[in-house]
């Protein structure tokens, strides 16, 4: 098939599952086949449909990719360009390298324990039980566990709580005075896409 971007490329099949994108890290060349790859109406950027078959929903689940577009869709014209996909692709590969790092037992799913312990060693001073609610509202297809999409929204969502959370804190107790309001704003502004 040939493209607008000049390149002779064999174009898989739109499907949802395992994703159209390879694992792991890529060259900027790699990367960029893999972007005119899953660019579906060639017009140069990936929307959220392209992008959600890109990543695999069943890895990314829906409110996952809809959040990582919202962060890298810089212009927010609800579609990324390749520079774009470029800085959300190494995000997502950090994020996938800290996933596997407290997945101890690789089975490709976290538990309250695996959580609690990457929470600690990112700074946050949770409570086990707190971890054990988390997994619970994040969790993937099986009670108990959350997936790695679950927990690249779980943990960008805590960032933008904490972040809006720590506007508040101004002595940096982890105590904070909030109106109404001022809870809201940190719930829309920070937690949700």
């Amino acid at each position: 098939m040939h493209s607008s971007y000049g390149n002779t490329l064999s174009y898989t099949p739109y499907q949802y599952g395992q994703g159209l994108l390879p694992k792991g890290n890529l060259s900027e060349e790699d990367l960029r086949q893999a972007f005119y790859r899953v660019d579906r109406d060639r017009n140069g950027f990936i929307s959220y449909e392209e992008l959600r078959v890109a990543l695999g929903d069943d890895i990314i689940n829906q409110e996952t990719c809809r959040l990582l577009l919202s962060l890298y869709d810089t212009n927010k014209d609800g579609q990324i360009s390749f520079e774009e996909f470029k800085s959300l692709w190494g995000y997502v590969q950090k994020w996938r390298e800290c996933f596997q790092n407290f997945d101890k037992d690789r089975n490709g799913v976290i538990d309250a324990s695996e959580l609690h312990q990457a929470l600690n060693q990112f700074g946050y001073r949770l409570s086990y039980p707190f971890c054990q609610s988390l997994v619970s509202k994040f969790r993937s297809h099986m009670p108990h566990v959350m997936n790695f999409g679950s927990f690249i929204q779980c943990c960008v969502m805590l960032k933008g709580f904490t972040s809006g959370f720590a506007a508040k804190d101004v002595q940096r107790r982890g105590i904070a005075t909030l109106t109404y309001e001022d809870f809201l704003s940190i719930v829309f502004m920070h937690g949700t896409t």
